[in-house]
């Protein structure tokens, strides 16, 4: 993935691309990052970037795990139409995520 600049939502993309590139075994291109809107549009984008046929209703409670427990959201939130960067999640706006996600009920988990 190359480097592009932009606003906070930019940089949120970038480091969720980058979190979800180590997380998942997969390279996002500039393309790929710059079109995600809502979750539904990362998690089709780790499908289509997985070099192995997983298991897609395991990548999506992946990806929703880890978006919930690092930016404090909670679960039901995070939802294929949910748009990254506009209500209810605004990833964009809750400040550095706490990767890697910690274990639920973990102490440092909000």
């Amino acid at each position: 993935m190359g480097e592009f600049v932009g606003g906070l939502a930019d940089l949120a993309r970038l480091e969720i691309a980058y979190e979800i590139e180590d997380q998942f075994g997969v390279r996002f291109t500039d393309a790929d990052v710059s079109a995600w809107r809502t979750v539904g549009d990362l998690h089709r984008s780790i499908l289509a970037r997985s070099a192995a046929a997983g298991n897609s209703c395991e990548d999506w409670a992946r990806l929703q795990r880890l978006l919930s427990e690092s930016y404090g959201v909670p679960a039901e939130w995070v939802v294929a139409e949910a748009e990254l960067f506009g209500e209810p999640l605004r990833l964009d706006k809750r400040g550095s995520p706490r990767w890697p996600a910690p274990a639920p009920g973990s102490p440092t988990q909000r």
